[in-house]
């Protein structure tokens, strides 16, 4: 990963007060120590947090934030950046000052390239008081960032954004009550959240059987994994992708989420499955050339076996109506 710019401003606020803002007026330097933050951040934001997706909300007249940040693309400068993080943290104080329980924090604002692709990383970061051992070897009181944990924070894809808009392009921290992004944040940078149940069971799909592949599993177990799996979704309207992940291995209750997180796999946190492509799981459909197989999951390498070149499949002990029919027809 490549830093382009980042820079860091102050929004401060009070439960029930009014908020205030103090702005950098200059990017943050190339540090070490800007780097060391920006991997530990990126890896947690990755690695650990559930997130749900995104869009720009086509209402860019009342969501204002992508026009700020189309106008920094465009410009691609220092200066412009930091245009583009003023301007978007004046929107959060505005959607801020009507939250009467929420507080600021400090607002990290990160253009970056990754492979190519160029990203936007924000964030609200906060001070803890912890100790620290002083040079006469007593202990002193310090504050610190909470570096252990994320509760608000987005990335948003530019190179989606700009080549395949129709996809989701912003990812956004989505966990469990205080550690969701809140919806004035959400508000101020203008994210419709996405909602393609179909599209994101599909994905679930996949990174389950490539799950399987990577910790090489035998048929049986994938088999026994994707029913289990099919059980645990099927009962449920809403998905929460750290506890799927503690029923798949539940001696590493974050691996499966891990996976998934480090990963191409363009589902949410809480999302809705969708009904008809979740019996994937434990049923195969395929057809070609008039030809159309239908059957259960857990037949695939016993009652129906796929030959080495693929060329040949064989239906063992095949019932009698199936049978019967060919017999008469042959």
């Amino acid at each position: 990963m490549e830093i382009e710019y980042a820079i860091v401003h102050d929004l401060q606020k009070l439960k029930g007060g009014q908020p205030t803002i103090k702005h950098r007026e200059e990017l943050l330097p190339k540090t070490e120590g800007l780097s060391t933050l920006f991997t530990n951040l990126h890896s947690l934001y990755h690695r650990k947090v559930t997130k749900g997706l995104g869009r720009f909300d086509k209402d860019t007249k009342t969501f204002r934030f992508s026009t700020f940040l189309d106008i920094f693309i465009n410009s691609n400068n220092g200066q412009s950046f930091i245009d583009f993080t003023k301007a978007s943290l004046n929107l959060l104080k505005d959607r801020i000052a009507n939250e009467n329980l929420a507080t600021g924090g400090y607002l990290l604002f990160i253009s970056y390239i990754e492979n190519v692709d160029r990203f936007i990383f924000i964030t609200i970061l906060r001070q803890t008081t912890g100790c620290v051992i002083n040079k006469d070897l007593d202990i002193d009181k310090a504050k610190h960032l909470e570096m252990d944990k994320l509760h608000i924070g987005c990335q948003i894809d530019i190179s989606t954004w700009k080549n395949t808009p129709q996809n989701q392009y912003i990812t956004f921290i989505k966990g469990r009550a205080t550690q969701t992004t809140p919806q004035y944040f959400l508000k101020a940078i203008g994210c419709d959240e996405f909602a393609n149940s179909a599209l994101q069971t599909t994905e679930l799909i996949r990174a389950i059987n490539d799950f399987a592949e990577q910790e090489e599993y035998s048929k049986g177990k994938k088999q026994e994994l994707k029913q289990i799996i099919f059980d645990y979704c099927t009962d449920r309207d809403n998905i929460l992708l750290d506890s799927l992940s503690q029923i798949v291995s539940d001696n590493e209750p974050q691996k499966f989420l891990e996976f998934i997180n480090q990963g191409d796999y363009k589902i949410g946190n809480g999302f809705e499955p969708h009904k008809t492509h979740l019996k994937k799981l434990k049923e195969i459909k395929a057809s070609g050339e008039g030809i159309q197989l239908k059957f259960p999951a857990s037949m695939l390498g016993t009652r129906i076996q796929l030959d080495e070149n693929g060329n040949k499949v064989t239906i063992n002990d095949p019932p009698e109506s199936i049978t019967r029919v060919l017999r008469d027809e042959s």
